[in-house]
């Protein structure tokens, strides 16, 4: 499935008395500083020289490392446009995201509601930003592959009266690094100290993982999970991450500056620092290969001081499979298991089974096809998984 919730996701900022709702646009930004006065000819934009390099590690301007494919592109001022500002998304994400807002009317609207959004947000920090530029050579980076973007110009003339958008749809080509499925693993080392779990992460064919933790509140990740759909599941934990929602303990987003079969160490903690004896705590993992084509997203639900933190992990790492089934679901799993269930999109119990065994399958010949949810329990652990059957 194409990773469609990180470039799409649609976000309240919040700075100061100024809030404004944007999407999230894709990669790094990485502009080259133009020299040389560009004549004006035309009066929206024009957009060419798109170049789309090899796949590498790359480094932005804040020397930040980004593993994908380097885009570039030229901006060329037409007429009497004498400013422009320049984003870029999914290829239709922001045609899709204007025609559902009650905000904005028109993509000139909103990309010019987001450029003086970042002007009044540096303002109030006592710093000037000008996101606006007289054209030239700009780009991003660590895209993925095998994906359409789409690059947006907001032209504009020199007292704002007259407005233009320029679009062009550039087009990744396959990931050849990290084209695999992608696939993540949890396992417990020995406890840090009280109250702290070190959780380690092996990975095959992953370029990015999601990995978040958090108590097991009303309003937190396992409603919005369970009642906005397991496709949003890294929506949620970006917007914990990055705007400090209030169930938010600890989330990590990592992509990988090295070899693709690796793993990832590191201490999850609570809001004050500790794990809590007697809490009940939520904790997802999300892989994505170098395609955006997402790997198995599971997230468990255990009691902190009732159950064993290896078990935990054991049930996390359950075996479900085949995915797609048809005729038959099987759950193996190096734990034992004290229940099953099948749950369909509505939320409604299509198979339950209480057992006692690390192995069970479930005939789904008699399912309608479609998207269903696995839950399995074993001691104060409950794990969930999606499954689709054919």
């Amino acid at each position: 499935m194409k990773r469609i919730t990180f470039l799409a996701l649609a976000m309240c900022m919040t700075f100061g008395l100024m809030a404004q709702e944007f999407l999230k646009p894709v990669g790094k930004r990485v502009n080259t500083p133009v020299t040389n006065g560009i004549a004006l000819k035309t009066t929206s934009s024009t957009i060419s020289n798109v170049t789309v390099g090899a796949e590498v590690l790359q480094t932005n301007e804040a020397n930040e490392e980004y593993i994908g494919f380097p885009v570039s592109y030229t901006i060329s001022l037409n007429d009497d446009a004498v400013k422009c500002f320049s984003v870029m998304y999914g290829a239709g994400q922001l045609q899709a995201f204007i025609d559902t807002s009650s905000t904005y009317n028109s993509m000139d609207e909103y990309l010019l509601a987001y450029a003086n959004y970042y002007i009044q947000l540096y303002a109030a920090y006592g710093m000037t930003y000008d996101p606006f530029t007289t054209g030239g050579t700009s780009g991003y980076s660590g895209l993925y592959g095998n994906t359409q973007y789409e690059v947006y110009v907001l032209s504009i003339n020199a007292d704002t009266t007259e407005t233009h958008v320029t679009t062009q749809i550039i087009t990744t080509p396959n990931s050849t690094n990290w084209n695999g499925t992608a696939t993540a693993t949890v396992s417990k080392t020995d406890d840090v100290s009280v109250g702290e779990i070190n959780w380690n992460v092996s990975v095959e064919n992953t370029r990015e993982f999601y990995f978040f933790c958090e108590e097991n509140n009303a309003d937190g990740a396992r409603y919005y999970i369970e009642n906005y759909g397991m496709e949003e599941e890294e929506g949620y934990a970006y917007n914990a991450y990055a705007w400090g929602n209030s169930n938010y303990s600890q989330y990590f987003s990592y992509e990988w500056n090295g070899d693709v079969n690796t793993y990832w160490a590191g201490n999850l903690f609570t809001e004050d620092g500790t794990w809590v004896e007697g809490t009940e705590y939520v904790y997802g993992l999300l892989p994505y290969n170098g395609n955006g084509e997402e790997g198995t997203f599971t997230y468990a639900i255990f009691t902190y001081g009732s159950a064993n933190l290896n078990d935990v992990v054991e049930l996390t790492n359950m075996q479900v499979y085949p995915n797609p089934a048809r005729e038959t679901l099987n759950i193996n799993s190096k734990v034992n298991m004290t229940k099953v269930e099948l749950y369909n999109t509505l939320g409604q119990v299509v198979y339950t089974n209480s057992v006692n065994s690390n192995s069970v399958n479930i005939p789904v010949s008699n399912l309608n096809n479609g998207t269903y949810i696995v839950k399995a329990y074993a001691d104060g652990v409950v794990v969930n998984r999606k499954v689709v059957i054919e």
